[in-house]
């Protein structure tokens, strides 16, 4: 899960989430700017047992396997100048800084954005239909797209 799951309402995510994770071997969360258990949250690491028992682990950023290549996976999208759904480019301190890996975030909610901005591909719901991105799609659109690039919802995948 790359974040923004809870909001304010810790309660309802972790019982949605718990049903989820009993049905699965490991349930990561990578935390979100709306997630208590962010970083950047004063009590972060305080809300984290609460998640913790429903989660495998908590993070800021995970490097996974998926297909034939390692990836990033983070919440936010790489820090690019006016890479956000905001006029200003906000939470800069916690965007991973782009050394060419490819890059599995959320955050941005756009909805006519997939692949862009070289090798990112922003997974929320809000460019899936509302659904989630299974890991062959991820696979299938980084071997179709090797150097990234723009592909818009509805398009290539």
């Amino acid at each position: 899960m790359l974040g923004d799951i809870a909001g304010a309402n810790d309660r309802v995510a972790l019982e949605l989430f718990a049903r989820i994770a009993a049905k699965i071997e490991t349930l990561v969360l990578v935390s979100g700017n709306h997630d208590r258990t962010h970083p950047k949250n004063p009590n972060g690491a305080a809300a984290q047992r609460k998640f913790l028992s429903v989660f495998s682990s908590v993070v800021s950023t995970q490097t996974i396997r998926l297909g034939d290549d390692h990836v990033l996976l983070n919440h936010h999208p790489y820090d690019r100048a006016g890479g956000d759904h905001t006029p200003v480019n906000r939470d800069r301190q916690w965007r991973p800084v782009d050394l060419g890996a490819w890059l599995i975030h959320g955050h941005t909610h756009l909805r006519d954005q997939r692949v862009h901005d070289g090798r990112q591909i922003h997974v929320g719901v809000d460019a899936w239909d509302l659904k989630p991105v299974g890991e062959s799609t991820l696979v299938d659109l980084i071997r179709l797209h090797p150097n990234g690039g723009p592909v818009t919802a509805g398009a290539d995948a």
